[in-house]
């Protein structure tokens, strides 16, 4: 991502509005892998946490670049938290979400904590730790000077995305119908 590179330890260089606005998504994007982490692992670090918080993230795994809106990365977070983690539910996913919200509430203090989180897990791992000189150590220096009005319009926004099974697109219900009959007939 070309935003990555702009950050600078010394000192921020202006984003264009666009490039900000990709900025502030990938947060949220980086985030919800880190609140899955937590949650499931209950707060404590383990050997797969980096590998968890990469294959959910995808700002992370595939350099994705958020154009769109906060609807947009939720949806994809939550198709990843279903599809490539150990544990996948969909009530978790929404557990998940919920964390994501409230981290967003606490501000700019707590969202740092986790990026240092992050930072840290993704240091203990070999092939993971170049991301932070990617793209940690810059959201670390960034999210200090992040504006807190937009950090609160961006927890705003979170709180009024709901995904439904309908919209992950996968038959969701139908699966969870079968599953429980197949459960039944044994």
């Amino acid at each position: 991502m070309p935003f990555a590179r702009v950050f600078l330890n010394l000192g921020l260089l202006l984003l264009d509005k666009a490039t900000l606005h990709s900025v502030y998504l990938g947060l949220v994007d980086i985030i919800f892998a880190f609140a899955y982490n937590h949650r499931i692992n209950e707060g404590e670090d383990n050997v797969e946490a980096a590998w968890t918080i990469c294959k959910l993230s995808a700002t992370l795994s595939w350099l994705e670049e958020y154009c769109g809106s906060v609807r947009e990365v939720m949806y994809c977070c939550v198709r990843r938290s279903l599809c490539y983690p150990l544990y996948r539910h969909w009530e978790l996913s929404q557990v998940v979400l919920q964390d994501t919200r409230q981290i967003f509430h606490l501000g700019r203090h707590k969202l740092l904590q986790c990026l240092l989180k992050v930072h840290k897990i993704l240091s203990a791992s070999e092939p993971y730790y170049i991301l932070n000189n990617l793209f940690i150590t810059d959201y670390c220096v960034w999210i200090q000077h992040a504006s807190p009005q937009q950090l609160n319009k961006l927890a705003e926004a979170l709180d009024v995305v709901a995904i439904t099974k309908a919209e992950v697109g996968w038959e969701l219900s139908e699966l969870e119908t079968a599953a429980k009959l197949a459960a039944l007939t044994v």
